[in-house]
């Protein structure tokens, strides 16, 4: 198997493990010092590894009593171009999205809620000696996808 898939494959399912845990903690050694969190809906990137750190450790206390499921997928292409997107039932037009390689491999959440069943999809970054450098969350209807393992 390439290097660079078993990098992203063991960093991957490290962050599944956390999101379907709730216990961040095997993440934090993993991070860089410039480690960036983002997110499709969020307009401002969370930069650097201690506030990180502190963002996940609130994220936990947040997320332990609705934790999701999830899968490991591979990303097959490059984000659809959209005008528009509905989000948390507004519709968000103009949406930029960033640039993202194929090939990479993701963890695709599933969350049950009261009203729908949310889906999220966690793209890990990895530098070449392994390590963490961000993670973004995104939309999954954006991208076209493979699933690694069976159900």
């Amino acid at each position: 198997m390439d290097t660079n898939i078993e990098l992203q494959l063991k960093i991957a399912k490290t962050v599944l493990k956390a999101y379907t845990t709730g216990n961040f903690e095997e993440l934090f050694p993993l991070m860089t010092d410039d480690y960036e969190h983002s997110s499709f809906w969020v307009l401002e990137t969370l930069k650097g590894k201690e506030p990180a750190i502190e963002y996940y450790r609130k994220k936990c206390r947040a997320i332990k009593d609705s934790l999701p499921n999830g899968r490991l997928v591979k990303i097959q292409d490059k984000p659809k171009m959209v005008d528009s997107v509905i989000i948390n039932g507004e519709v968000k037009r103009n949406i930029l999205l960033r640039f993202l390689e194929t090939d990479k491999i993701a963890i695709l959440l599933e969350q049950q809620t009261k009203k729908e069943l949310v889906k999220t999809l966690v793209i890990p970054t990895i530098t070449e000696n392994g390590l963490l450098k961000s993670i973004y969350v995104t939309e999954p209807n954006l991208f076209s996808f493979m699933f690694l393992e069976k159900e």
